[in-house]
Protein backbone atom coordinates (compact mmCIF):
# COMPACT_ATOMS: atom_id res chain seq x y z
CA UNK A 1 0.00 0.00 0.00
CA UNK A 2 1.04 3.58 -0.49
CA UNK A 3 2.94 5.08 2.39
CA UNK A 4 3.10 1.77 4.17
CA UNK A 5 5.31 2.00 7.23
CA UNK A 6 8.75 0.46 6.93
CA UNK A 7 9.61 -2.24 9.40
CA UNK A 8 12.51 -4.63 9.78
CA UNK A 9 15.84 -4.45 7.92
CA UNK A 10 15.68 -1.78 5.21
CA UNK A 11 18.42 -0.69 2.79
CA UNK A 12 18.64 2.35 0.50
CA UNK A 13 21.23 3.77 -1.92
CA UNK A 14 21.79 7.50 -1.88
CA UNK A 15 22.99 9.04 -5.17
CA UNK A 16 24.54 12.49 -5.07
CA UNK A 17 24.98 15.15 -7.78
CA UNK A 18 28.69 14.56 -8.00
CA UNK A 19 28.00 10.96 -8.96
CA UNK A 20 28.81 9.49 -5.61
CA UNK A 21 26.64 6.63 -4.32
CA UNK A 22 26.18 5.89 -0.69
CA UNK A 23 24.39 2.77 0.58
CA UNK A 24 22.44 2.98 3.84
CA UNK A 25 20.91 0.07 5.84
CA UNK A 26 18.69 0.37 8.88
CA UNK A 27 16.69 -2.13 11.00
CA UNK A 28 13.32 -0.58 11.78
CA UNK A 29 11.63 -2.35 14.73
CA UNK A 30 8.01 -3.42 14.50
CA UNK A 31 5.95 -0.93 16.49
CA UNK A 32 4.13 -2.33 19.58
CA UNK A 33 0.46 -1.52 19.44
CA UNK A 34 -1.07 -0.27 22.68
CA UNK A 35 -4.30 -2.25 23.23
CA UNK A 36 -7.47 -0.25 23.62
CA UNK A 37 -8.84 -0.77 27.14
CA UNK A 38 -12.23 -2.42 27.27
CA UNK A 39 -13.04 -0.86 30.68
CA UNK A 40 -14.39 -4.18 31.93
CA UNK A 41 -13.95 -3.24 35.58
CA UNK A 42 -16.45 -4.41 38.18
CA UNK A 43 -17.44 -3.96 41.82
CA UNK A 44 -18.71 -6.56 44.26
CA UNK A 45 -21.29 -5.95 47.00
CA UNK A 46 -20.16 -4.28 50.22
CA UNK A 47 -19.09 -6.56 53.03
CA UNK A 48 -19.51 -5.11 56.54
CA UNK A 49 -17.03 -5.70 59.39
CA UNK A 50 -16.53 -4.79 63.03
CA UNK A 51 -15.08 -1.42 64.08
CA UNK A 52 -17.43 0.28 61.57
CA UNK A 53 -15.47 -0.95 58.58
CA UNK A 54 -16.75 -2.09 55.20
CA UNK A 55 -15.03 -3.53 52.15
CA UNK A 56 -15.72 -3.86 48.44
CA UNK A 57 -13.77 -5.80 45.78
CA UNK A 58 -12.67 -4.01 42.57
CA UNK A 59 -11.79 -6.36 39.68
CA UNK A 60 -9.94 -5.71 36.39
CA UNK A 61 -11.48 -8.14 33.89
CA UNK A 62 -9.52 -6.74 30.92
CA UNK A 63 -7.35 -9.54 29.43
CA UNK A 64 -4.51 -7.17 28.41
CA UNK A 65 -4.66 -3.74 29.90
CA UNK A 66 -2.99 -2.74 33.16
CA UNK A 67 -3.84 0.66 34.53
CA UNK A 68 -3.93 2.70 37.75
CA UNK A 69 -6.52 4.26 40.04
CA UNK A 70 -6.24 8.04 39.98
CA UNK A 71 -9.23 9.13 42.08
CA UNK A 72 -11.88 7.74 44.44
CA UNK A 73 -15.18 9.43 45.31
CA UNK A 74 -17.16 7.82 48.11
CA UNK A 75 -20.81 8.71 48.80
CA UNK A 76 -21.75 8.00 52.43
CA UNK A 77 -24.53 10.59 52.74
CA UNK A 78 -27.03 8.15 54.22
CA UNK A 79 -24.62 7.18 57.01
CA UNK A 80 -23.90 10.83 57.80
CA UNK A 81 -27.62 11.64 58.06
CA UNK A 82 -28.24 8.52 60.12
CA UNK A 83 -25.54 9.61 62.60
CA UNK A 84 -27.02 13.09 62.96
CA UNK A 85 -30.56 11.79 63.47
CA UNK A 86 -29.57 9.13 65.98
CA UNK A 87 -27.21 11.09 68.23
CA UNK A 88 -23.91 10.24 66.50
CA UNK A 89 -23.05 13.51 64.81
CA UNK A 90 -19.32 12.80 65.31
CA UNK A 91 -19.49 9.93 62.81
CA UNK A 92 -16.92 10.54 60.04
CA UNK A 93 -14.76 8.72 57.48
CA UNK A 94 -11.29 8.06 58.84
CA UNK A 95 -9.31 6.17 56.18
CA UNK A 96 -9.20 3.99 53.04
CA UNK A 97 -6.87 1.12 52.18
CA UNK A 98 -6.16 -0.47 48.78
CA UNK A 99 -5.42 -4.19 48.95
CA UNK A 100 -4.22 -3.73 52.54
CA UNK A 101 -1.95 -0.71 51.87
CA UNK A 102 -2.72 2.87 52.91
CA UNK A 103 -4.59 4.78 50.22
CA UNK A 104 -6.07 7.83 51.93
CA UNK A 105 -6.73 9.38 55.35
CA UNK A 106 -5.51 8.22 58.76
CA UNK A 107 -6.54 11.47 60.39
CA UNK A 108 -6.15 9.96 63.87
CA UNK A 109 -2.43 10.67 63.53
CA UNK A 110 -2.90 14.43 63.41
CA UNK A 111 -5.20 17.22 62.35
CA UNK A 112 -8.14 16.75 59.97
CA UNK A 113 -5.95 18.20 57.23
CA UNK A 114 -3.84 15.06 57.44
CA UNK A 115 -6.71 12.91 56.45
CA UNK A 116 -10.31 12.32 57.44
CA UNK A 117 -13.62 13.66 56.23
CA UNK A 118 -16.62 14.82 58.21
CA UNK A 119 -18.95 15.52 55.31
CA UNK A 120 -20.06 13.25 52.50
CA UNK A 121 -19.01 12.94 49.69
CA UNK A 122 -15.34 12.10 50.24
CA UNK A 123 -13.15 12.98 47.23
CA UNK A 124 -9.51 11.87 47.46
CA UNK A 125 -8.45 14.70 45.13
CA UNK A 126 -10.22 17.37 47.21
CA UNK A 127 -10.60 16.16 50.80
CA UNK A 128 -7.19 15.92 52.50
CA UNK A 129 -5.50 15.42 49.10
CA UNK A 130 -2.07 15.32 50.72
CA UNK A 131 -2.99 11.99 52.32
CA UNK A 132 -3.79 10.43 48.95
CA UNK A 133 -1.31 7.67 48.07
CA UNK A 134 -2.34 7.25 44.41
CA UNK A 135 -2.11 6.44 41.62
CA UNK A 136 -2.86 2.90 42.80
CA UNK A 137 -1.89 -0.13 40.72
CA UNK A 138 -4.73 -1.97 38.94
CA UNK A 139 -3.45 -4.87 36.81
CA UNK A 140 -5.51 -6.98 34.43
CA UNK A 141 -6.99 -10.20 35.80
CA UNK A 142 -6.67 -9.12 39.45
CA UNK A 143 -9.11 -8.11 42.20
CA UNK A 144 -8.30 -5.46 44.81
CA UNK A 145 -9.93 -4.89 48.20
CA UNK A 146 -10.97 -1.29 48.87
CA UNK A 147 -11.75 -0.85 52.59
CA UNK A 148 -13.29 2.14 54.40
CA UNK A 149 -13.18 2.91 58.12
CA UNK A 150 -15.57 5.14 60.07
CA UNK A 151 -14.95 6.62 63.51
CA UNK A 152 -17.36 8.14 66.02
CA UNK A 153 -20.08 5.52 65.64
CA UNK A 154 -21.89 3.44 68.28
CA UNK A 155 -20.32 0.29 69.67
CA UNK A 156 -17.64 -1.79 68.04
CA UNK A 157 -19.60 -3.58 65.35
CA UNK A 158 -20.66 -2.44 61.92
CA UNK A 159 -22.78 0.66 61.33
CA UNK A 160 -26.32 -0.19 62.49
CA UNK A 161 -28.91 -0.74 59.78
CA UNK A 162 -26.42 0.02 56.98
CA UNK A 163 -26.76 -1.80 53.66
CA UNK A 164 -24.58 -1.85 50.55
CA UNK A 165 -27.14 0.10 48.55
CA UNK A 166 -26.76 3.03 50.97
CA UNK A 167 -23.30 3.84 49.57
CA UNK A 168 -22.22 5.21 46.21
CA UNK A 169 -18.74 4.81 44.68
CA UNK A 170 -16.93 6.33 41.68
CA UNK A 171 -13.39 5.28 40.69
CA UNK A 172 -11.40 6.98 37.91
CA UNK A 173 -8.59 5.15 36.10
CA UNK A 174 -5.52 6.31 34.27
CA UNK A 175 -6.69 4.80 30.95
CA UNK A 176 -9.81 6.99 30.94
CA UNK A 177 -12.20 4.31 32.23
CA UNK A 178 -14.50 4.88 35.17
CA UNK A 179 -16.63 2.79 37.53
CA UNK A 180 -19.79 4.47 38.79
CA UNK A 181 -22.08 2.73 41.27
CA UNK A 182 -24.73 5.14 42.63
CA UNK A 183 -26.29 4.95 46.07
CA UNK A 184 -29.98 4.21 46.42
CA UNK A 185 -31.36 6.96 48.63
CA UNK A 186 -34.14 6.01 51.01
CA UNK A 187 -35.84 7.33 54.09
CA UNK A 188 -33.86 7.21 57.30
CA UNK A 189 -34.66 4.59 59.88
CA UNK A 190 -34.45 5.62 63.52
CA UNK A 191 -32.19 3.27 65.40
CA UNK A 192 -33.14 2.33 68.97
CA UNK A 193 -29.98 1.34 70.84
CA UNK A 194 -31.80 -0.14 73.82
CA UNK A 195 -32.72 -3.73 73.53
CA UNK A 196 -36.32 -4.29 72.68
CA UNK A 197 -37.98 -5.77 75.75
CA UNK A 198 -38.60 -9.39 75.26
CA UNK A 199 -42.12 -10.56 75.82
CA UNK A 200 -40.95 -12.15 79.09
CA UNK A 201 -40.26 -8.62 80.47
CA UNK A 202 -43.81 -7.51 79.78
CA UNK A 203 -45.73 -7.90 83.01
CA UNK A 204 -48.01 -10.79 82.57
CA UNK A 205 -51.44 -10.74 84.15
CA UNK A 206 -51.61 -12.46 87.48
CA UNK A 207 -53.02 -15.83 86.92
CA UNK A 208 -56.72 -15.93 87.51
CA UNK A 209 -57.80 -18.80 89.64
CA UNK A 210 -56.95 -21.67 87.49
CA UNK A 211 -59.15 -24.53 86.87
CA UNK A 212 -57.17 -26.53 89.38
CA UNK A 213 -58.58 -24.36 92.20
CA UNK A 214 -62.10 -24.71 90.93
CA UNK A 215 -63.53 -28.01 91.97
CA UNK A 216 -63.56 -29.84 88.79
CA UNK A 217 -66.83 -31.26 87.85
CA UNK A 218 -67.13 -33.96 89.23
CA UNK A 219 -63.91 -35.10 90.81
CA UNK A 220 -62.96 -38.50 89.80
CA UNK A 221 -66.34 -39.86 88.94
CA UNK A 222 -66.75 -42.83 91.16
CA UNK A 223 -66.59 -45.81 89.05
CA UNK A 224 -69.58 -47.97 89.53
CA UNK A 225 -68.80 -50.49 92.14
CA UNK A 226 -68.31 -53.80 90.70
CA UNK A 227 -71.84 -54.66 90.13
CA UNK A 228 -72.24 -57.96 91.65
CA UNK A 229 -71.82 -60.27 88.85
CA UNK A 230 -75.19 -61.77 88.65
CA UNK A 231 -75.03 -65.02 90.30
CA UNK A 232 -75.70 -67.73 87.99
CA UNK A 233 -79.36 -67.74 87.54
CA UNK A 234 -80.50 -70.97 88.86
CA UNK A 235 -81.37 -72.92 85.93
CA UNK A 236 -84.67 -74.39 86.50
CA UNK A 237 -84.37 -77.90 87.42
CA UNK A 238 -85.01 -80.00 84.56
CA UNK A 239 -88.58 -79.45 83.77
CA UNK A 240 -90.11 -82.75 84.23
CA UNK A 241 -90.98 -84.00 80.98
CA UNK A 242 -94.43 -85.09 80.86
CA UNK A 243 -94.55 -88.74 80.77
CA UNK A 244 -95.92 -89.72 77.54
CA UNK A 245 -99.58 -89.49 77.73
CA UNK A 246 -100.71 -92.98 77.60
CA UNK A 247 -102.53 -93.53 74.49
CA UNK A 248 -105.80 -94.89 75.54
CA UNK A 249 -106.40 -98.17 74.08
CA UNK A 250 -109.04 -98.22 71.60
CA UNK A 251 -112.01 -98.57 73.77
CA UNK A 252 -114.16 -101.02 72.08
CA UNK A 253 -117.40 -99.38 71.61
CA UNK A 254 -120.05 -101.13 73.48
CA UNK A 255 -121.88 -103.50 71.42
CA UNK A 256 -125.44 -102.73 71.16
CA UNK A 257 -127.43 -104.98 73.28
CA UNK A 258 -129.90 -106.51 70.99
CA UNK A 259 -133.28 -105.46 71.94
CA UNK A 260 -136.03 -107.75 71.22
CA UNK A 261 -137.95 -106.51 68.39
CA UNK A 262 -135.29 -103.86 67.28
CA UNK A 263 -132.77 -104.07 64.50
CA UNK A 264 -129.31 -103.51 65.99
CA UNK A 265 -127.05 -100.80 64.55
CA UNK A 266 -123.81 -101.83 63.06
CA UNK A 267 -120.91 -101.63 65.48
CA UNK A 268 -118.40 -98.81 65.07
CA UNK A 269 -115.36 -99.75 63.10
CA UNK A 270 -112.35 -99.18 65.41
CA UNK A 271 -109.94 -96.45 64.20
CA UNK A 272 -106.37 -97.46 63.51
CA UNK A 273 -104.10 -97.10 66.53
CA UNK A 274 -101.35 -95.33 64.50
CA UNK A 275 -102.15 -91.94 65.87
CA UNK A 276 -101.67 -91.19 69.48
CA UNK A 277 -104.89 -89.29 69.76
CA UNK A 278 -107.69 -91.56 70.74
CA UNK A 279 -110.43 -91.58 68.20
CA UNK A 280 -113.66 -90.34 69.57
CA UNK A 281 -116.02 -93.05 70.42
CA UNK A 282 -119.07 -93.16 68.34
CA UNK A 283 -122.17 -92.64 70.35
CA UNK A 284 -124.71 -95.20 69.38
CA UNK A 285 -127.78 -93.61 68.12
CA UNK A 286 -130.57 -95.71 69.40
CA UNK A 287 -133.18 -96.77 67.00
CA UNK A 288 -136.49 -95.22 67.32
CA UNK A 289 -138.10 -95.76 69.62
CA UNK A 290 -135.34 -95.34 72.15
CA UNK A 291 -135.27 -98.09 74.64
CA UNK A 292 -135.45 -97.21 78.27
CA UNK A 293 -132.20 -98.98 78.91
CA UNK A 294 -129.11 -97.12 77.61
CA UNK A 295 -126.02 -99.10 76.96
CA UNK A 296 -123.48 -98.61 79.75
CA UNK A 297 -120.02 -97.77 78.36
CA UNK A 298 -117.10 -99.71 79.59
CA UNK A 299 -114.79 -98.04 82.11
CA UNK A 300 -112.69 -95.36 80.37
CA UNK A 301 -109.13 -95.46 81.68
CA UNK A 302 -108.22 -92.37 83.73
CA UNK A 303 -105.08 -90.52 82.66
CA UNK A 304 -102.63 -90.69 85.57
CA UNK A 305 -101.12 -87.53 87.06
CA UNK A 306 -97.71 -86.65 85.58
CA UNK A 307 -94.70 -87.75 87.54
CA UNK A 308 -92.08 -84.87 88.04
CA UNK A 309 -88.43 -85.82 87.91
CA UNK A 310 -85.74 -83.94 89.74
Amino acid sequence: PRYAPLVGLTSADLIFDDGCVKGVSVDIPTPTLTPTPNCDYTLSAFDFHNSHQQEIMVTNNDPWNDTKVTRILFNWTYTQQWGEDNGWSELHLDWMTWNGADAWGWGDAGSPDWGEDWLSWTDTSVDSPSSWQGPLQFNHGNAYALRFDFDGGPGGGSIPLAKGEDFGLIIDFEDGCQINQPAIHKGLVTWTPTATPLPSDTPTPTPTGTATNTPQPPTATPLPTNTGTPTETLKPSKTPKKSPTPTPSNTPPPTATPTTGFTPLSTSTPLPSATGTPAPTHTLIPATPTPNISPTPSDTPVTPDPIWFD
